[in-house]
């Protein structure tokens, strides 16, 4: 049973992180607009409730709404050639000043 509860605060903790990152966004990783809806790079998939833990909230990365549109429609591969950005390196940048920073989420 102890083990259960220690998975599950672990797994609590992508729900926190996706709060700490709506509160601490910067705007659209391509143009800087706010205000940026954070984006998953993995995908969700339809009728997973995003209210749900999932590693796959560890993948997020702000895009205002023109932008997040814009992925959808094109592809992250396509939209990343475009831009010339790699997304997954931004989600790195934003996980890695968690980590040194220590910030308690």
């Amino acid at each position: 049973m102890f083990a259960t509860k220690q998975i599950m605060k672990k797994k609590d903790i992508s729900l926190r992180y996706l709060d700490y990152r709506k509160k601490r966004s910067c705007g659209c990783e391509v143009c800087f607009d706010t205000p940026a809806d954070l984006h998953h790079l993995e995908a969700i998939g339809m009728g997973n409730n995003r209210k749900n833990p999932t590693l796959k909230h560890f993948s997020v990365v702000d895009l205002c709404r023109l932008h997040h549109t814009e992925i959808h429609m094109m592809g992250q591969k396509e939209f990343e050639k475009k831009y010339n950005i790699d997304l997954w390196k931004e989600i790195y940048k934003h996980l890695r000043e968690i980590i040194c920073k220590k910030v308690e989420l």
